[in-house]
């Protein structure tokens, strides 16, 4: 779908749809609605929501190769693993590789909620597998550069700060208890949310203390966090949906996707081989300090004919989390839309 394609990366083997109990992911194929239903103001309850399989163009490139290698050993939902395999590959790349939405330069820092039943839903499964595989592609930044303390706005300033010589610009923030964040934001006494969205729009983060003028520039950070449906409605403030938070936001539903009583058995060789393929990739990455993606022609020929469609106004909720779109790579901006 993108127009930079050749990376001189050997491409891996995408296994046939009949290896390794893996038919099962290709079975969903959305459609796009033109008319949204009309939203209810309570929402459903976990057990009424859908867990529909990820449509075959979510499994494309190394991305798929690698879902398609782990998801057969895990209970958690494939689109937990691909989510977050492509959100902490963004942020071990860095600020390089970036698209334009006119002179708005958009990069690869995903801020990603999977949202789903607590011990039921395999949110933390679906993490460890991610951190077993990055653990070999890049151990020092899976070990400096992801933390799981409590989210505040000193905190994240504090980690970044400006300093000579420079220091590394990257964090992953996992919040595998989202909620208390929420929470945070909810009582709208803090610098917390206009600090995530400016992370998230440019990452220059605003100076917090006035006596004291820490600066944090050209940071790149990253969200993984995870949260129940109940949690989520009961604490997601109507202020923070509109504003553009929410918007900044992917949204998962997820819930478990195989029954596993021992466990995944995926084989440690396998699992290198997958790690060296990343690795291979991200050094291409960083041998090229700034990738300018742009839109193929068919790429560029349906986001024509389907941008009229995602424009469109929808009430409620839905409709406050939608608009925030651009021009980006299949792999971040096309998944941000819900």
């Amino acid at each position: 779908m993108l127009g930079q394609t050749t990376t001189g990366i050997r491409r891996p083997h995408v296994p046939t749809l009949a290896e390794h109990r893996r038919a099962g992911l290709l079975d969903f194929h959305p459609q796009l609605d033109p008319q949204p239903p009309a939203e209810s103001s309570h929402p459903p309850a976990p057990d009424q929501i859908a867990n529909p399989n990820l449509h075959q163009a979510a499994l494309h490139g190394l991305a798929g190769h690698a879902l398609r290698t782990i998801a057969p050993h895990s209970e958690a939902h494939p689109a937990s693993i691909l989510l977050q395999l492509l959100t902490v590959f963004g942020n071990i790349v860095g600020r390089g590789p970036h698209c334009l939405v006119e002179a708005t330069r958009h990069t690869l820092n995903l801020y990603l909620v999977l949202v789903g039943d607590s011990g039921k839903a395999r949110k933390g499964t679906s993490w460890t597998q991610i951190a077993r595989l990055f653990a070999e592609v890049d151990h020092p930044w899976l070990s400096t550069r992801v933390t799981s303390a409590r989210l505040t706005p000193g905190g994240v300033v504090h980690a970044l700060l400006d300093q000579h010589p420079p220091t590394d610009r990257r964090l992953l923030v996992l919040a595998e208890e989202f909620a208390p964040v929420l929470h945070t934001l909810k009582r709208g006494n803090g610098h917390l949310s206009p600090l995530l969205r400016c992370a998230w729009d440019n990452g220059h983060l605003p100076t917090l203390d006035l006596h004291h003028q820490h600066q944090a520039t050209g940071t790149h950070i990253s969200l993984i966090a995870h949260i129940t449906q109940r949690e989520l409605a009961q604490n997601l403030p109507r202020t923070e949906a509109q504003n553009g938070f929410a918007n900044r936001c992917l949204w998962a539903s997820v819930q478990r996707s195989n029954c596993l009583p021992e466990g995944g058995s995926l084989d440690p060789n396998e699992l290198s081989a997958l790690a060296r393929e990343l690795r291979r990739a991200l050094d291409w990455s960083a041998a090229t300090p700034e990738i300018l993606f742009r839109r193929d022609p068919s790429a560029r020929d349906l986001w024509h004919d389907r941008y009229p469609v995602l424009s469109r106004l929808s009430p409620g909720l839905r409709g406050a989390a939608q608009p925030r779109r651009g021009p980006g790579p299949p792999s971040q901006r096309h998944l941000r839309r819900p």
